[in-house]
C-alpha cells in the first residue's frame, strides 16, 4: 500500500481545508496573466507539483534527482537554451513528498532564473485510488540586456542590464488508479507576469497568458524489469487552438529505453537512452531527445535537442 489510509472524518476535514485553500488562492488570480514554463521531454514533475515520480512505482526508489539541458529552435539566432535541475523525495510513512527545482533560461537578450520548493500530499481513497495535491512556490528573476535590444532612440534601456524579481506559485492534482494509471491537472506559475521596463525614451513590455495542463497515462509491467508507458497531454491557452501531444516509452531490462512523441502541431520526436544499475534498486538514466516540426506553413525554426541524466536512489 503506497499511502496510509485516513479515517473518513479526517478525510472530510482535509477535503474542506483543501477546497477553501484553492478558493482563497485562486480568486485573486482569475483574471491575471502568467508565463509558460519551457516544456521538457520525460519530465512531468516540472509542470505538475502533484506528480509522483514513476521511479517509485517501478523501482521502489523514494528519491529522484535529474539535470536536463534543452536547445530549442536551432535555426534561430539566440534561440532558447534552458537548464533544469530537479529533486524529489517521497516519505511513504507520512504520505508526503517534497523537493525543489532550479531553472535557467536564456533567449537572446532576455532570460530568467527560477528557484522553487515543492511539496505534495497523497490520500489513499480506496485500495485502488490515490489522490495527490501539490504546491510549488518560489521566486523568478527576469533579466533584459538593454545593449542587445534595438531601439529607435537611445536611453537608459538601450545601455543597461535590467532585472526584476517575481514570486511564483503553482497548483496541481493527480489521481492514481492501481498505482499504474494516472490523471492530472495543473496550473504552472499562477502568479501574473508583466515585464515592463520604461525610461523617458523607450519601453520594453512582455506579458504572457496563463496555461492550463492536463495529463493522463498508464504504465505496464512487462516482466523481467521491462516497462511500457504511454501518456497524453493537453495544453489550453485562451484564444489559441488546443495543443495535444502523445508519448510512448519502452524500457528494456534496466539496460536501455526508447520513446516516441508527437503532437497535433505536426511535431515528431524520438528519445533514446541507457540505464545503469549503481547498486540494489538504485539506477542512473542517460538520455537524448530530438524533436522536429513538419508543418507546411509558417517559419521553420529548426529542431530541438535535449540531453539529460536522472538518478533513482
Amino acid at each position: 500500500m503506497l499511502f496510509s489510509k485516513l479515517k473518513i472524518e479526517e478525510m472530510n476535514n482535509f477535503y474542506e481545508k483543501v477546497l477553501c485553500f484553492l478558493i482563497i488562492f485562486s480568486l485573486p488570480y482569475l483574471s491575471v496573466d502568467a508565463q509558460q514554463l519551457p516544456i521538457f521531454n520525460q519530465n512531468k514533475a516540472s509542470l505538475n507539483p502533484a506528480y509522483i515520480s514513476s521511479g517509485y512505482f517501478k523501482y521502489n526508489t523514494p528519491t529522484t534527482a535529474s539535470i536536463r539541458y534543452r536547445h530549442q529552435w536551432t535555426e534561430v539566432k539566440d534561440a532558447p537554451r534552458t537548464l533544469l535541475a530537479t529533486f524529489s523525495h517521497l516519505d511513504e510513512e507520512n504520505s508526503f513528498s517534497y523537493g525543489g527545482d532550479f531553472i535557467s533560461d536564456q533567449t537572446g537578450p532576455t532570460g530568467f532564473i527560477g528557484v522553487y520548493g515543492r511539496a505534495n500530499y497523497g490520500i489513499q481513497l480506496t485500495n485502488d485510488f490515490i489522490l495527490s495535491f501539490g504546491l510549488k512556490a518560489g521566486a523568478t528573476q527576469y533579466r533584459v540586456k538593454g545593449n542587445d535590444l534595438n531601439f529607435l532612440e537611445g536611453g537608459d534601456l538601450a545601455s543597461n542590464n535590467i532585472t526584476k524579481l517575481y514570486p511564483d506559485f503553482s497548483l496541481g492534482t493527480m489521481l492514481y488508479w492501481q498505482e499504474n494509471y494516472y490523471l492530472g491537472f495543473s496550473i504552472p506559475q499562477v502568479f501574473s507576469l508583466d515585464l515592463t521596463f520604461k525610461d523617458d525614451a523607450n519601453d520594453y513590455d512582455v506579458q504572457r497568458v496563463r496555461h492550463y495542463y492536463g495529463t493522463a497515462g498508464a504504465r505496464f509491467d512487462l516482466g523481467s524489469d521491462s516497462w511500457l508507458e504511454g501518456s497524453v497531454e493537453a495544453r489550453y491557452v485562451q484564444n489559441i487552438p488546443l495543443y495535444l501531444s502523445a508519448e510512448i516509452t519502452y524500457e528494456f531490462r534496466q539496460i536501455f529505453w526508447i520513446g516516441v512523441t508527437g503532437s497535433n502541431a505536426k511535431e515528431l520526436g524520438m528519445s533514446i537512452g541507457a540505464i545503469a544499475n549503481v547498486g540494489g534498486s538504485q539506477l542512473v538514466k542517460f538520455g537524448y531527445s530530438f524533436t522536429n516540426f513538419y508543418q507546411s506553413y509558417g517559419s521553420n525554426f529548426g529542431a530541438v535537442h535535449e540531453f539529460g541524466v536522472r538518478f533513482y536512489l
